[in-house]
């Protein structure tokens, strides 16, 4: 009885030792994450600081260039855009116009498909080179 009594006062006694490790391991561990918990809290409230200075930022330069345009407009220093293409059009559509022969008509061949041929029809012929 004594051998049981002694036997089982060791095994508690290993017990403890064993779990007094753990437990000082795991105080440490919890003791590092607290730290670090505590610099990511004070990172992130510095990225929320510099997140509303750039916002600030984005709106006043939003407001200086909207007045900005509202000034050049008023001055008349900008073109309207419509004119700039309009002229563009009309470049394009004299290079077209250079470039094409009038007698230009489409070609009478079928293809397989049963759809007339999308080429131009060779001059003086009703067919394009392939048909």
């Amino acid at each position: 009885m004594k051998k049981l009594t002694f036997l089982i006062l060791m095994i508690i006694f290993v017990f403890e030792n064993s779990n007094a490790q753990t437990k000082k391991d795991l105080y440490y561990s919890i003791k590092s994450l607290e730290i670090k918990i505590q610099n990511l809290e004070k990172r992130v409230d510095e990225l929320k600081s510099e997140n509303y200075q750039l916002r600030s930022e984005i709106i006043s330069i939003s407001n200086n260039l909207s007045s900005q345009i509202k000034n050049n407009i008023n001055s008349n220093q900008i073109q309207p855009i419509n004119n700039s293409v309009t002229e563009i059009n009309k470049s394009s559509n004299t290079n077209q116009e250079k470039k094409s022969p009038a007698n230009n008509t489409r070609c009478q061949a079928t293809t397989k498909k049963g759809s007339q041929c999308m080429r131009n029809s060779q001059p003086g012929r009703n067919f394009c080179w392939q048909h």
